[in-house]
């Protein structure tokens, strides 16, 4: 059940108005699958915000036994600040175990009742302050690219998993996530169940690149403070000059847009004792002001010598990359076509489900109409199910069945975007043709 923000872009009256209706999801008997919610604990509470929830504002995963395993997925979206706003972010830091256990908690159960070590995907949900960055970057880096990895960064759960021994009390330690975990099973007659994933971008970049001077962290309310230079330029740039340049160029809008940086970080990463690899990868902090000493942004983890630059919420660039989402979605379904009129539709993706995950900042008023986000899905397979849910941060990793992206995208990694659109797609093959 997902209740509270239900709706993109309403007021605080009509957000108290829906404040209790909510939409449940049950997940029932897969194909070739077998499914666990595992959580993400951490041992101490690190809270950057007194803001505490109630057991009962969670989302809850309970789950049957045995081929009639049903899953019923409680979750609760929370949302503060404006449209499209910033978040508090939870405080993280480079080495931190709970991390590493939480990846080895899903490997270990992927080894247990299959044949692959790794799932074939998750779903996360993290906790309403949560900060998930740290969480995909060593996601990121310990799964294979066949691993698909969706979810929404910031809501709010509760869970039970089947193994009694992944079921914390509030006093062992605080759950920043809950991972769905979907793992291939060692029986497979029954048929095989492929996710696909299509990713839709809604932010544009503005301006110059620039690069980190000086950075300082406020773990008050997790923010981070910088002063930058533009790239190959040694002149030295407050937040008020930075946005003034920015809003120069942006200054024809209507209404002005979320603004985010985003900064390309080089880092090592490792999972336990393992050396440490070199990893890069794109991560993006809300704008949230600038002075005369520096420029303000949500969240942490941005080093001096970083490499950034400004983005803008843009409806334009979310319909243009829209439609390459449907275009990719209408190869599948006329391959499909194809090889039912030659009989051997079984070979085909047949899809027969998807999932949703929007950002918060989408959304009728974000498009001035309806059902944008999900016209590339419902056109092109009409009478399947669809569901979806509004996001406080979208999380998709690049993995080999990601389809539909917009020419020109980085091919530096990115897990967690903003003002995104993640289309998650499950198809069916018949144990026949395996």
């Amino acid at each position: 059940v997902k209740w509270g923000a239900l709706f993109s872009g309403i007021d605080s009256e009509a957000y108290a108005r829906h404040a209790n209706e909510g939409i449940v999801l049950t997940v029932g008997y897969l194909p070739g699958l077998k499914v666990e919610a595992i959580p993400l604990l951490r041992q101490q509470k690190m809270r950057c915000s007194s803001f505490s929830l109630s057991e009962a504002e969670y989302a809850m995963f309970s789950c049957g036994k045995g081929k009639g395993t049903r899953l019923t997925i409680l979750r609760c979206g929370l949302w503060s600040g404006s449209q499209g706003g910033a978040w508090n972010a939870g405080l993280w830091t480079p080495h931190a175990p709970w991390i590493d256990n939480f990846i080895m908690d899903i490997k270990e159960y992927s080894a247990s009742v299959s044949s692959r070590q790794f799932p074939v995907g998750i779903i996360l949900f993290g906790e309403a302050n949560s900060d998930m960055k740290l969480v995909l970057e060593k996601l990121d880096y310990a799964m294979p690219m066949d691993t698909v990895i969706v979810g929404d960064e910031r809501g709010s759960f509760v869970y039970r998993s089947q193994n009694n021994s992944r079921n914390f009390c509030g006093g062992t330690g605080h759950i920043e996530a809950v991972a769905l975990v979907f793992v291939q099973d060692r029986d497979r007659s029954s048929g095989n169940i492929r996710f696909h994933v299509a990713f839709s971008n809604g932010v544009s970049a503005v301006g110059a690149r620039y690069k980190a001077a000086s950075v300082r962290t406020n773990n008050t309310d997790c923010s981070t403070w910088l002063t930058a230079r533009r790239e190959g330029q040694q002149e030295l740039l407050d937040g008020q000059s930075i946005l003034h340049d920015i809003n120069n160029l942006l200054e024809n809008r209507i209404e002005a847009p979320d603004l985010y940086i985003g900064v390309t970080k080089h880092r090592k990463v490792s999972i336990g004792a393992e050396k440490p690899m070199p990893r890069t990868c794109v991560a993006y902090h809300g704008v949230v002001g600038g002075d005369e000493e520096y420029l303000y942004v949500d969240g942490i983890g941005i080093k001096t010598g970083d490499n950034f630059q400004v983005y803008h919420s843009d409806p334009n660039t979310a319909l243009a990359s829209l439609t390459e989402v449907h275009d990719a979605l209408k190869k599948i379904t006329l391959e499909r076509n194809s090889k039912s009129f030659k009989g051997d539709g079984d070979n085909a993706i047949n899809v027969f489900g998807g999932l949703i995950f929007a950002c918060y900042g989408r959304g009728e008023s974000f498009f001035e109409r309806l059902n944008v986000d999900s016209s590339p899905f419902l056109e092109n397979f009409p009478g399947v199910p669809l569901a979806g849910i509004f996001c406080g941060g979208e999380m998709v990793r690049p993995c080999t069945t990601l389809i539909g992206q917009c020419q020109g995208a980085s091919p530096v990694s990115c897990c967690l975007h903003v003002y995104s659109t993640v289309y998650l797609m499950m198809s069916y093959t018949p144990s026949s043709v395996e």
